[in-house]
């Protein structure tokens, strides 16, 4: 049976993707999660890059990051964005990459005294809703771009 933990983000995510819709409607709308975290993968698909919404219970934190797998296509990947010096702009204000055991990332976080009580949910569900937007208008296209240059 699914633990109260479970329950909540079942719930959450539930309540939170009938309300939610993307500026992009070529990224798929991700599947409702029983855990922390909802994914959704951008080109070319797999584990090669996507965006991660999500609490951290133990750090009173939400956020959102994308990462880009590890590999040759996550490196090159990579040197492309890191390039462009209009995607950081497009971004959450103080988002800059990090590089943490073989991932590349951007992230932006939020502080939440607690993310389960419901005076705070409206609150994360902007955050969500605000900041996946702008990743995945900032980053889906141009991981397209990215997949589809490097297969020609």
């Amino acid at each position: 049976p699914p633990t109260k933990t479970d329950s909540f983000y079942y719930e959450f995510w539930k309540e939170f993707l009938d309300s939610f819709n993307l500026d992009d409607s070529n990224q798929p709308q991700p599947k409702i999660p029983t855990a922390q975290s909802l994914f959704s993968p951008l080109p070319p698909g797999g584990n090669s890059a996507w965006i991660n919404t999500y609490f951290a219970g133990s750090s009173n934190e939400v956020g959102v990051y994308f990462k880009l797998g590890k590999g040759e296509f996550g490196e090159m990947a990579y040197k492309i964005l890191a390039e462009d010096e209009t995607l950081l702009s497009e971004l959450p204000e103080g988002c800059q990459w990090e590089y943490s055991k073989g991932f590349h990332t951007i992230a932006t976080t939020m502080h939440i005294d607690d993310i389960t009580a419901d005076s705070n949910r409206e609150t994360i569900k902007s955050f969500f809703a605000q900041n996946t937007n702008l990743f995945v208008n900032a980053l889906r296209q141009r991981m397209a771009n990215i997949a589809k240059s490097m297969k020609d």
